[in-house]
């Protein structure tokens, strides 16, 4: 347990240093202390030794100001906040181009066809949420399980298609099955309801709404 405590106090120091040096505050620092060391070798005709202690001395006490004062650790703070929504927004421009791509698939099965519009619709939902006023933080707030759902139902999907095109061939020539797939349809269908379920529990957890039924017997009780 304390080389957990201490593996995660390691990365919350790593994760803020990183935050820090790449923030408006971090890189003024920077700047300043190199153009202090600069200063230093300039104007006292020092050695490029001494300039580069002197820009640690100088960004050394600029990062124990930002520590003291707080402006660092609100500067690596909204640093982070950027970093999240960038890297949230990323995945929700990735979940939307899977979304299209699972949708604009011609599946020549009907039973298959409804479970993937099913996760189709699902996932529009999801998106929704995730963009939307109610969502818990904005564009930051993610569900992994969900985005993960989104590209497996793709990949399940594929894998369907791939197998309904090898046994096109294989009935055609009349050659040997090589790779059976026993109810493929079902199990695919079955897993993309799976994957539906997951993405719909998603959208509660970022829009932070109850079910609609627990809203119901919520207000039922109130009476």
């Amino acid at each position: 347990m304390h080389c957990a405590a201490h593996y995660c106090l390691a990365m919350r120091i790593r994760d803020y240093l990183r935050c820090f040096f790449r923030s408006a505050f971090g890189m003024a620092g920077i700047f300043l202390s190199l153009a202090g060391g600069g200063f230093v070798v300039v104007a006292l005709s020092a050695g490029i030794v001494l300039g580069l202690a002197a820009s640690l001395v100088s960004f050394g006490i600029i990062f124990a100001a930002g520590l003291l004062t707080g402006l660092g650790s609100k500067a690596a703070f909204a640093e982070s906040s950027r970093e999240a929504k960038a890297k949230a927004e990323e995945s929700l421009v990735a979940m939307s181009e899977g979304r299209r791509r699972l949708a604009a698939l011609r599946l020549g099965d009907a039973g298959v066809a409804a479970a993937r519009d099913l996760v189709v619709m699902e996932a529009g939902r999801f998106l929704d949420a995730c963009r939307g006023p109610g969502s818990r933080g904005g564009t930051e707030v993610r569900d992994p399980a969900s985005e993960a759902a989104i590209a497996e139902a793709t990949e399940v999907v594929d894998a369907w298609l791939r197998e309904a095109d090898e046994t096109a061939v294989e009935r055609r020539f009349g050659t040997e099955d090589l790779h059976p797939f026993p109810k493929a349809d079902e199990r695919v269908i079955a897993l993309l309801k799976d994957k539906a379920r997951v993405i719909e529990r998603g959208i509660e957890a970022v829009s932070g709404q109850p079910p609609a039924i627990d809203t119901i017997a919520i207000e039922e009780e109130g009476r």
